[in-house]
């Protein structure tokens, strides 16, 4: 017999049926797949959900909050994700939270004669009894030395105890931006850190904090900044 018959009636050569069945190797190959096929259809399954929940990052990520139900990230309409104007990290109770971008400063002054100082007024008083890590970063356009131009990387540590402020550290790598602290003269008596004097022209920084000891965490709105000639506010 040289035709095989079809259910309405057709034929098809048994040549053409030799070419669609599968040869010995095939046929050896989906037997040895069989034992792994269910494995292989839920691996599959598993990247289908994977994919979709890629494809709706806008969704996941509107769907994140903080402890107060506050929403921590938008996106945009290109799904771009945009944060807050100041991030908490870590639980705000504990030690080593970090308050990132909690205040920032830019100015075009241009001062000839570099005497500007950089103040930012913290909202601990000296009464308070505040330990505290605060980072400043950025860029000094005119910067020291010789107005070429300077990294902005300072970290304040210190403990601000009764009337005075003792155990303290003012770490600039570069060398060049002399970081201070001070108790401001005037009441209440705000803790002041300064770094100084420079042309500040197009200088940009922003402020990060860390909870430290019997410190409190930063937000938006507890730092105030303020370019000045004069050395202490």
């Amino acid at each position: 017999m040289d035709h095989a018959a079809l259910p309405d009636g057709g034929l098809i050569p048994h040549a053409d049926i030799d070419r669609l069945l599968p040869t010995e190797y095939q046929q050896q190959a989906l037997e040895d797949l069989a034992p792994v096929s269910d494995d292989l259809v839920a691996l599959a399954a598993e990247k289908t959900d994977l994919l979709d929940l890629a494809g709706d990052k806008k969704g996941a990520v509107d769907n994140l909050y903080d402890a107060t139900g506050t929403s921590l990230f938008a996106t945009d309409n290109d799904d771009e994700m945009i944060t807050p104007d100041a991030v908490i990290v870590g639980p705000t109770g504990e030690r080593g939270a970090q308050s990132l971008n909690i205040a920032r400063f830019w100015t075009d002054t241009h001062d000839s004669s570099a005497s500007h100082y950089i103040h930012i007024k913290t909202p601990f008083l000296k009464s308070q009894n505040r330990m505290y890590c605060i980072r400043a970063q950025g860029y000094a356009y005119n910067g020291p030395p010789s107005r070429g131009g300077s990294f902005v990387d300072l970290i304040w540590t210190g403990y601000l105890y009764s009337t005075s402020i003792i155990h303290t550290s003012n770490h600039d790598p570069s060398g060049n931006l002399n970081p201070t602290q001070y108790i401001s003269a005037n009441s209440p008596y705000n803790l002041y850190l300064r770094f100084g004097p420079l042309d500040p022209y197009y200088l940009t920084i922003t402020i990060n904090s860390i909870r430290v000891g019997n410190g409190t965490v930063l937000y938006p709105g507890d730092i105030t900044i303020t370019a000045s000639t004069t050395a202490s506010l």
